[in-house]
């Protein structure tokens, strides 16, 4: 996927002199994702079931853009971190950010499928592998987090007993951030 994006603003401040008041900034974003699905059949429990095997790549290349630290986050934050956040290709929610990205997001799913369709069991894991530290801030300041080569480890499981019923739940392991 190839992608352009650009953000311009007309910006009004009395108070401040030197504002910029037609910032603008552009960028390109290239991205590639590729899954592949092994299934297989097999009972248990005296039923049917199908598992899949799912493993995802997903590489996402933006450059960083000089200039956006000068245009306030108006509706820009840090994106929610999920296992599906990992395979999005960007950082950040709202669109006053343009994130330069440099990774590798790599995961696994398995599914249990009953005979009657019903998904019972989901399990997946993944991480991201950054080859760059990322310069786009919200606040101006780099952290910890814009340094380091990978994300956590991130888990989720769902479990659907009956067709009204789920249970899920969300693991992230940061072997770099131990309490103890």
């Amino acid at each position: 996927k190839a992608e352009y994006r650009y953000r311009g603003y007309r910006l009004y401040d009395e108070d401040v002199a030197d504002i910029d008041e037609n910032p603008e900034f552009d960028t390109y974003r290239l991205s590639l994702d590729g899954t592949l699905i092994f299934e297989r059949e097999f009972e248990a429990l005296n039923r049917e079931y199908q598992q899949t095997l799912e493993p995802r790549l997903f590489y996402v290349y933006s450059p960083y853009e000089e200039g956006q630290e000068d245009v306030p986050a108006f509706d820009t934050k840090n994106k929610t971190v999920t296992f599906n956040s990992l395979f999005s290709g960007d950082r950040f929610t709202g669109d006053d950010r343009l994130a330069d990205l440099d990774q590798l997001s790599a995961g696994i799913t398995t599914r249990f499928f009953r005979d009657d369709g019903l998904e019972q069991l989901t399990f997946s894991l993944g991480r991201v592998w950054y080859f760059s530290d990322r310069l786009v801030t919200l606040n101006g300041r780099e952290t910890e987090l814009e340094r380091r080569h990978t994300s956590s480890t991130l888990g989720e499981a769902e479990w659907n007993p009956t067709q009204a019923l789920t249970v899920f739940s969300f693991l992230e392991w940061d072997p770099e951030h131990m309490i103890g």
